[in-house]
């Protein structure tokens, strides 16, 4: 689930010439076994206890700890820190990630250094993050959504990470990091709303609301 750990493998794999492939830790682990043998993997990574489910062999192993339940923020020091290193092309695939499989087995869609930095400036341009801009994002880092690091990032700009979503969350986590930026889903985006103990003070910061997933009906809107 999302920790500091999957973000800084966000940049660990790529600088190290290596290719991202995102397992989404609420498939079975037959599912897992498929995708990593179809992207012929050789390195895994993840929580102690996610790792203990999964019986494909691969040449290595990286296990952490769960992390806490605490929140994560993680941050960049300095401006445009995005850059394609260790000699690698830009037209090089940096994430081999799955498809929803709503119409069958699940795809690996390539995607490019060029594409995410493509997808970086896209939304910079459409939805520019300013100098005082904090970004909560509880979207799974499995999840293409995950770019929305980078995009903080390159503005040397904190994200703050929820480790899985609830409606109370996020409201808290607002006020207590002084979110401006939220990135959600229109179900999450409801039940944030819809919730007894989410009061409109606790979001008060909040400038920017983006959403993507799926329709959003007008009322919630």
């Amino acid at each position: 689930e999302n920790c500091i750990e999957y973000v800084v493998l966000y940049y660990a794999i790529p600088h190290a010439g290596r290719i991202l492939v995102p397992l989404n830790h609420r498939l079975h682990p037959e599912e897992w076994r498929a995708t990593l043998e179809r992207s012929s993997t050789t390195v895994l990574c993840g929580e102690r206890a996610l790792l203990d489910r999964c019986n494909t062999p691969v040449d290595h192993v990286i296990a952490f700890d769960q992390a806490p339940p605490s929140p994560a923020l993680v941050t960049a020091r300095t401006p445009g820190v995005l850059e394609v290193t260790n000699g690698a092309d830009t037209g090089e695939v940096a994430w081999l990630i799955g498809t929803s499989g709503t119409t069958g087995t699940p795809k690996l869609a390539m995607l490019t250094h060029a594409n995410l930095l493509a997808a970086v400036d896209a939304t910079l341009s459409a939805r520019p993050v300013g100098d005082d801009d904090v970004l909560l994002t509880p979207f799974p880092l499995c999840h293409v959504a995950g770019y929305n690091v980078f995009v903080s990032h390159h503005r040397a700009r904190p994200i703050v990470l929820q480790r899985s979503f609830d409606p109370v969350g996020p409201a808290r986590l607002v006020r207590d990091h002084r979110v401006t930026m939220l990135s959600l889903a229109p179900t999450m985006i409801t039940m944030l709303l819809d919730h007894p103990d989410v009061r409109d003070e606790d979001l008060a910061t909040v400038r920017a609301l983006g959403y993507g997933a799926s329709p959003i009906p007008a009322p919630t809107l």
